[in-house]
């Protein structure tokens, strides 16, 4: 069983995640590719809504969105905003869920939102989720991360100063190659107030996504380096993969 609550992350983040990520993940290109895909007017599900980041300016252009999260502060977060409440959105945890229609053009999991489950077991079932929801020969597209290993010292730790818009953010990570983790936590001070936000990144490499995607019935279309739909190479640190519903 999970440890932790499937709302727990965005119950505590809902209050600074755009000022924490905003700058960080433009969602430009990944909202044209995905308008692209879905066509005038079709059903696009996305796993992890969150504020709306891609879902608000998607539905501005016509795609039919709905949304999975967990958590009631970002949904909160989300309809504060213009054009986030009309959206539908469905409260459910990611690593299972089934919602009350099927069906989907498309659907997306970005930002490495799919590490955020704790393990394989809980990625895997997401992902047989999703296809389960989408029609025949629909689009699962995956934004997940490379990890860079070089950036962590030999004990496997990393501080990084930022700049952005608190008077001091700086984050800590811890590299953890047995369990395939990333500890990370963001310390963030305004004048007086400092505050810690944690979260736990449970990566995989390419192949191991792939192999999870056809255990789901999904097969790889495409690799791209970023939203741009460039090849991916080696040296791609976030690509997105592109998986198809073959039955």
């Amino acid at each position: 069983m999970r440890k932790e609550r499937a709302s727990d992350y965005g119950d505590a983040h809902a209050s600074v995640y755009d000022r924490i990520y905003g700058d960080r993940f433009v969602p430009d290109s990944a909202v044209t590719a995905l308008a692209t895909a879905a066509g005038p007017g079709g059903r696009l599900l996305e796993l992890g809504i969150g504020t709306g980041r891609l879902a608000i300016p998607l539905a501005y252009r016509g795609v039919r969105v709905e949304g999975i999260e967990a958590s009631a502060a970002m949904i909160a977060r989300l309809r504060s905003q213009a054009g986030g409440e009309q959206i539908p959105v469905h409260r459910a945890d990611l690593a299972d869920f089934e919602l009350p229609h099927a069906g989907f053009d498309v659907a997306v999991c970005a930002v490495s939102t799919i590490f955020m489950l704790p393990g394989r077991s809980y990625q895997q079932s997401c992902l047989a989720a999703t296809a389960r929801h989408l029609r025949l020969h629909g689009l699962l597209f995956i934004e997940a991360f490379r990890p860079d290993l070089t950036r962590f010292d030999d004990d496997g730790n990393r501080v990084e100063a930022r700049s952005d818009s608190f008077d001091a953010h700086v984050v800590r990570s811890h590299h953890d190659a047995v369990r395939q983790a990333i500890d990370i936590t963001h310390e963030l001070s305004e004048g007086f107030d400092v505050a810690s936000y944690r979260v736990t990144l449970h990566y995989a490499s390419c192949d191991e996504l792939d192999q999870m995607a056809g255990l789901a019935g999904l097969s790889l279309r495409e690799r791209w380096h970023d939203w741009s739909g460039r090849p991916a190479t080696e040296k791609s640190s976030d690509p997105v993969s592109v998986y198809a519903r073959l039955a």
